[in-house]
């Protein structure tokens, strides 16, 4: 396995990746602010960063500066923004992504409850948003809603019991992929059954065709209903986790902790490439263009790294 070479875009969090793939959305304090935020702490904005030069902007939305938050992008070039404070999400809001990174056109979601909202994601063009059962409040069950890309109106897929990471995903509208239990659940929207394959996590391919799931010291890929077959298996004592694809649907890219030393982030350019790269990894890695961003944290800080994935 070959080590990637990294670059640093400097300090903050990985918040997102544009949808061109040319910059990053990352979080980050600005020192000529003095405005204070979440629970009184020094507000960290929302900013661009272009992935070649490293140069930053701030994100506006609406003509607003954006503050902290996590974005998601869809693929028809919509991005929905995800205000949160404390863990507890009190804002979701759906924009239209400029190629400049300003964000406009902003239309808030006010169907689904806001709080513990651990799942927001596309799903084609529609959200798929998870939120706490409102009459399980802590006790393990989250509803997963569909929210209507254009209208924002919501429908109840159903009440998922939590059994492992707040993991879903909607699946060309009628397959609902889920983790319960030490299972990855792949079933249609009535109910019924396909096939369960061992795991504690998972990501669907951008083209949907391919599922990755991670099973302890095992990274499996297949066809969503077809079978796994796995593309590494670390020593014993190690971990896998936070499988995430690359938009062409070629690239796996996983976070691995050894039995002993630093997390990594390993980089599978299907069928037989293997990359790894950092340390101090953090969950939230995202594959920009032809690399892959992630974050990182040491006792000087929290930055922001990228690493070309060749072909």
């Amino acid at each position: 396995m070959e080590s990637g070479t990294s670059r640093s875009l400097g300090e903050g969090w990985l918040a997102g990746v544009g949808s061109d793939g040319s910059f990053l959305y990352v979080t980050d304090l600005d020192p000529s602010s003095d405005a204070l935020g979440c629970e009184g702490m020094p507000v960290e904005y929302l900013w661009t960063v272009d992935i070649a030069t490293g140069d930053r902007r701030p994100v506006m939305g609406d003509g607003a500066r954006l503050s902290s938050a996590r974005v998601e992008n869809s693929l028809s070039g919509r991005v929905v923004v995800v205000g949160v404070c404390e863990e507890m999400v009190n804002t979701i809001t759906v924009y239209d992504e400029e190629t400049s990174g300003e964000l406009t056109g902003g239309r808030i979601v006010d169907s689904v409850p806001m709080g513990i909202v651990p799942l927001v994601a596309w799903a084609g063009d529609d959200l798929l948003i998870g939120a706490e059962h409102p009459e399980e409040v802590y006790t393990g069950a989250i509803d997963l809603f569909v929210v209507d890309g254009e209208t924002l109106t919501s429908e109840t897929l159903f009440t998922m019991p939590v059994g492992g990471p707040l993991k879903a995903a909607l699946v060309g509208g009628d397959l609902i992929v889920w983790v319960d239990r030490g299972l990855v659940r792949v079933q249609h929207r009535d109910g019924s059954g396909v096939i369960d394959y061992p795991g504690s996590d998972f990501a669907v391919s951008a083209d949907e065709s391919s599922i990755a799931v991670v099973n302890g010291t095992e990274l499996s890929v297949g066809p969503l209903r077809e079978g796994l077959s796995p593309v590494i298996v670390g020593p014993d004592e190690s971990w896998f986790g936070y499988p995430t694809w690359s938009s062409d649907s070629r690239t796996v890219a996983v976070l691995h902790q050894p039995n002993s030393g630093l997390s990594e982030v390993v980089i599978a350019r299907l069928p037989d490439n293997l990359i790894r790269a950092g340390s101090h990894v953090r969950p939230g890695f995202r594959f920009a263009g032809e690399s892959l961003a992630y974050g990182s944290c040491s006792l000087d800080g929290c930055g922001v790294q990228v690493v070309d994935v060749p072909d």
